[in-house]
C-alpha cells in the first residue's frame, strides 16, 4: 500500500472523510429535526393559549350574560374573535381559522371555532364550547296581538329573568285578506309561542233604512146657510162644519200617510237611502273595515 508523505495510507484518509462527513449530515439532519420540532412546540403552545384565552373568555360572557348570549354578537374577522365591540382574541398566525358555528338551543351555549395548521394537518385543533346555564329557560314567550283599523300589531314578551326575546319584540301586518295571520314569538333558548288572527269578509244590506209612515188628517170646505160665509175646516174621514154651516168641499178628507224631512213614501212605509251598510255577521267577529272582519284567537 502506497503512503503519502506524512506516512498514512490513502485508505485511510478516504475512510476517515467518509466518517466526517456522515457525521456532519447526521448533525445538520438532528439540527433540522429539533428544529421543526421546537417549531411544533412552539405552535401548539401558542395555539393552547389561544384556545384558553377564547374558552375561558366565552365562559365568563355566558355567565355575565344571564342566559341572554346572543350568536349574532360573536364574530371572527380573520384570525380576531370579537363579542360585541370587545376583543376576545386573535389566533396565532400559525394557524387558519374556519367558519364560526354557535347556537343557543333549550338554555345550552354551543359554540364551535375550527381551526388548522398546514404544517400539522392531522392535528385537531377546534374550539369547542358547551355551556348549560343552571336552571335552563324552558318558559316560552308571551304573544299579544292588538289591531288598529287594518294594522295588526304582535307583541313578544319574555318570561322574567328568561333569556330574552330572540329578533324584534314587536311585529307587524296590515289586513288585506280573509285568512289566518300567524305570529310566532321566540326567545334565545329555543322556546317559541304563537299567536293569531282570523280575518273574515264583511256582509252588508241594500243601504236603505225604513219606518212606518205616520198619520195626519186633511181639511174641508165649510159654507154658512144661504150666505156666501166660507171656513176652512179640519176632517179625518168626513168634514166636521160648525153649527149653521154644510159642508161645501170635502176633497181632502181622509187620512194621509206622512214621512219626515229626507224620507219617501211608498205604501204605508217611509224610506231613505243611507249607503250601503257593512257588518260583521257574527258576534265574535269585530269590523276592521268596510271589507273585513277579525277575530283575536285565544
Amino acid at each position: 500500500m502506497k503512503l503519502n508523505k506524512k506516512g498514512y495510507m490513502l485508505v485511510e484518509i478516504i475512510l476517515a472523510s467518509a466518517l466526517a462527513f456522515g457525521l456532519a449530515f447526521f448533525i445538520i439532519d438532528l439540527v433540522i429535526r429539533l428544529k421543526n420540532k421546537n417549531n411544533d412546540l412552539l405552535v401548539e403552545t401558542l395555539i393552547t393559549t389561544d384556545k384558553t384565552i377564547i374558552t375561558n373568555k366565552l365562559m365568563s360572557y355566558a355567565k355575565s350574560e344571564t342566559k341572554n348570549f346572543a350568536c349574532n354578537k360573536l364574530t371572527i374577522i380573520g384570525n380576531t374573535v370579537k363579542y360585541k365591540d370587545e376583543v376576545i382574541d386573535i389566533i396565532t398566525d400559525y394557524a387558519n381559522v374556519g367558519e364560526l358555528s354557535c347556537s343557543t338551543v333549550g338554555g345550552k351555549v354551543s359554540i364551535t371555532i375550527p381551526i388548522s395548521v398546514p404544517q400539522m394537518p392531522n392535528k385537531d385543533y377546534d374550539i369547542t364550547f358547551d355551556y348549560k346555564y343552571e336552571i335552563g329557560d324552558i318558559t316560552p314567550p308571551t304573544c299579544t296581538i292588538t289591531v288598529s283599523g287594518t294594522t295588526i300589531t304582535a307583541t313578544f314578551q319574555d318570561n322574567d329573568g328568561g333569556s330574552g326575546i330572540n329578533g324584534d319584540a314587536t311585529k307587524k301586518a296590515t289586513i288585506n285578506a280573509a285568512k289566518d295571520y300567524i305570529f310566532t314569538a321566540e326567545d334565545n333558548a329555543g322556546n317559541s309561542k304563537s299567536c293569531s288572527l282570523s280575518v273574515v269578509n264583511t256582509d252588508h244590506d241594500d243601504g236603505y233604512d225604513y219606518v212606518g209612515a205616520g198619520t195626519s188628517y186633511g181639511w174641508c170646505t165649510c159654507q154658512k146657510n144661504n150666505s156666501s160665509d166660507i171656513i176652512d175646516a179640519t176632517c179625518g174621514t168626513s168634514c166636521s162644519c160648525p153649527s149653521g154651516y154644510y159642508a161645501k168641499y170635502t176633497g181632502n178628507c181622509g187620512i194621509k200617510r206622512t214621512c219626515s224631512s229626507g224620507w219617501k213614501l211608498t205604501g204605508t212605509t217611509c224610506y231613505k237611502w243611507r249607503g250601503i251598510n257593512y257588518y260583521c255577521s257574527s258576534s265574535e267577529y269585530t269590523k276592521a273595515s268596510n271589507d273585513y272582519c277579525y277575530k283575536i284567537n285565544k
